[in-house]
């Protein structure tokens, strides 16, 4: 069995979805040409198109007050890759949350994180392959949004 700690810390605005904050990067025009957003209630679609070669999206859900779920999918024209994960939330009270998400590959990432300041969490996650049980990995991450 092996096992890799890493620890690093990461300081960035707080994301629109919080289980895929990565598509917030993308929000400008000079990333992606065309963006289309649906929002109805508790859910969201957002989806991207850049250079007509990469399609980007996302749908995100409030299940109730303390749950979420979202699935976020990838399209490459170029390589005719494509790629998902599907992700869920819960808030067990007002500064500690669970979380869980799995990839098309069978990454699956199980992760516990606390609010210690208003401004600072601490994130112990750990990843493994679903599909082998194995390459298990653990992590411990500090994020600062100032």
């Amino acid at each position: 069995c092996s096992c890799m700690c890493c620890f690093f810390l990461m300081i960035r605005r707080p994301p629109r979805s919080t289980l895929f904050p990565y598509p917030t990067l993308f929000r400008s025009k000079q990333w992606y040409q065309r963006r289309v957003a649906i929002t109805a209630g508790d859910l969201t679609l957002v989806g991207f198109v850049r250079d007509l070669a990469v399609f980007d999206g996302y749908v995100h859900h409030k299940v109730c007050d303390k749950t979420q779920v979202a699935v976020n999918f990838n399209w490459n024209n170029q390589s005719s890759a494509a790629a998902f994960a599907f992700g869920a939330k819960h808030q067990l009270d007002d500064v500690t949350s669970l979380s869980a998400k799995i990839d098309g590959s069978g990454k699956t990432t199980l992760g516990c994180t606390h609010k210690v300041k208003s401004w600072l969490d601490v994130t112990l996650s750990s990843q493994l392959n679903a599909k082998s049980l194995q390459g298990v990995t653990n992590g411990l991450s500090f994020e600062a949004n100032l």
